[in-house]
């Protein structure tokens, strides 16, 4: 048992694939090793392209922690479940979550496919593990267990299930009839088993735990061998030739370990047990047939994952997550400890200056140090921007540009708004009277600030409200509703006419004053063509 793989040391990280905001607790490859998949603890599920390093999917639905991931045999399918007691499956070519299943009370642990991708499945912490059909999307079975459920394997070629539960034990089910064949007696380690493998050829399953390794047969239901590994948080094991290879986590490590089949029975050095491969009582139990209609024909081709995907599917049963925008916006939302103050105008000048000394002169150890500390705090700036932007991007690619805007001010940080406003007022269709409304306050805000581009944006931003809905805020309040009967739309738009013109005339006071802000006094041209719009006002 060695830390390598095929004679090279695993000590250098080759890849890292970023855009979880909070702890990743699940990850699966795909068959083929192409995509790669990682749930959270927000209830978030990523996909990444591991030739181009990209996000390809971002599937959102579960209400808390992912625990556990499965790629269809054929590939185009994910199969993913949480904490909150649902189990989803997802299509990766669609983008969407195809179905919702339901009937566990607590936490999933573990979900598995079988071998054809018919069934799946899944082990819960409410102490048992059900059956599903995926075609018809119903239970087909409950298997009970006294202990909460940790992992679940099919046998690869038989109708064979084998669950392990926190009570040390394994449970073999005969998936034909749905009935147990045996259980091994509770294991004598300190630690429960975490994960299964069984062998594709010898009547044996391998069932590991944080320091041992055991293998357990099941026709006879007995106790084969162990051996003392010391692999830690064991996360799941191979086969490669004769060989295990098990991975394990520990802190910010993960390690590969190797055991050699040949020192555990059945194929110890006594040999293989050829009673123990002679056609037994399983002759009776049929076999999984793959099914061609989810062969590899059917996995979809890389040019379809080209550009990276927010939207929360509202196919499942559940309302989709963008309308709860607390929980979306917690997805998220930065750690705490990663976030910093920001000034109004969203960055402090003196956090990159170095700080004053008492000596006129630095010594020279001491000019590294304080030219680290202003590079520090505007990486920390940039960070905090950029997950900030992440959050609003998410939702405007919804197509809620509305909610995004209202997220973009909420953060109180004009570094954030004046890079939305950049590209809004580019296209005057996205403006609504709405949008004014909501902007108008800071955008008074951003004239008077001390940082040049804010103001000019600023201004852009007044003198496109004015071209876009100054005739109209005019004709509302120039001719308030007073016609008989009560016309409910019209009364609305006035009383939103009324607030954006409230809100223009105390920009118009800022802009026409004596000394208007010195930023606004350097675009002396746009200020005068501002000037002239606001005139459609009086």
């Amino acid at each position: 048992m060695h830390c390598a793989l095929n004679g090279i040391e695993l000590e250098q990280t080759i890849q890292t694939l970023s855009g979880h905001t909070s702890g990743v607790d699940c990850v699966q490859f795909n068959k083929t090793e192409e995509l790669v998949a990682a749930g959270s603890a927000s209830g978030c599920l990523k996909l990444w392209n591991l030739e181009q390093c990209k996000i390809v999917r971002t599937l959102n639905g579960h209400k808390s922690s992912i625990k556990s991931i499965e790629f269809h045999p054929c590939e185009r399918f994910v199969l993913s479940g949480s904490t909150d007691s649902n189990i989803k499956l997802w299509d990766v070519e669609r983008k969407g979550c195809i179905f919702t299943y339901r009937g566990h009370t607590n936490g999933i642990n573990c979900v598995r496919f079988s071998p054809d991708g018919k069934w799946f499945c899944s082990g819960s912490d409410d102490s048992s593990a059900k059956i599903y059909d995926i075609s018809s999307g119903k239970q087909i079975a409950q298997l009970a267990t006294s202990a909460p459920v940790k992992a679940v394997e099919f046998h690869p070629n038989e109708f064979l299930l084998c669950l392990v539960s926190t009570d040390k034990t394994l449970t073999f089910w005969d998936i034909d009839v749905f009935k147990s064949i045996g259980s091994s007696q509770p294991s004598d380690t300190t630690t429960d088993y975490r994960c299964l493998k069984f062998h594709p050829a010898e009547k044996c399953v391998y069932a590991a735990t944080n320091d041992y390794l055991k293998v357990h047969s099941w026709e006879p239901t007995e106790y084969l061998d162990s051996l003392k590994t010391g692999w830690g948080a064991i996360s799941d094991m191979a086969f490669c030739q004769d060989r295990i290879v098990g991975v394990s986590m520990l802190g910010s490590n993960v390690s590969t370990y190797i055991v050699d089949q040949n020192t555990l029975r059945p194929f110890g050095a006594s040999g293989r047990d050829t009673d123990r491969t002679e056609k037994g009582s399983s002759d009776k139990r049929r076999s999984f047939a793959k099914d061609e209609a989810f062969q590899r024909s059917n996995t979809p081709k890389e040019d379809k994952f080209e550009k990276e995907d927010f939207r929360t599917e509202s196919q499942d049963s559940d309302k989709a997550d963008i309308k709860n925008l607390n929980e979306y916006r917690a997805m998220f939302q930065p750690k705490k400890e990663e976030r910093r103050p920001l000034t109004q105008g969203g960055v402090n000048p003196d956090d990159f200056l170095p700080k004053k000394v008492q000596s006129t002169e630095l010594a020279r150890s001491e000019i590294p140090i304080t030219l680290n500390k202003g590079h520090n705090s505007m990486i920390g700036v940039l960070q905090a921007r950029a997950k900030n932007l992440q959050i609003v991007r998410a939702l405007w690619t919804t197509g809620n540009i509305r909610t995004s805007i209202e997220t973009a001010v909420g953060m109180k940080d004009q570094s954030i708004l004046v890079d939305i406003l950049d590209v809004i007022i580019k296209k005057n269709s996205l403006w609504t009277l709405d949008l004014a409304v909501i902007l108008l306050p800071h955008l008074l805000q951003l004239l008077q600030s001390k940082y040049e581009n804010y103001a000019i944006v600023g201004l852009h931003s007044v003198k496109t409200i004015l071209k876009c809905f100054g005739s109209v805020v005019k004709a509302n309040v120039s001719a308030p509703p007073g016609a008989p009967g009560v016309d409910i739309s019209r009364e609305e738009r006035h009383a939103k006419c009324k607030e954006c013109y409230d809100l223009l005339c105390k920009v118009r006071h800022v802009i026409d004053s004596p000394q208007p802000p010195k930023h606004l006094i350097k675009s002396a041209s746009k200020l005068k063509e501002v000037k002239f719009l606001f005139q459609q006002l009086d």
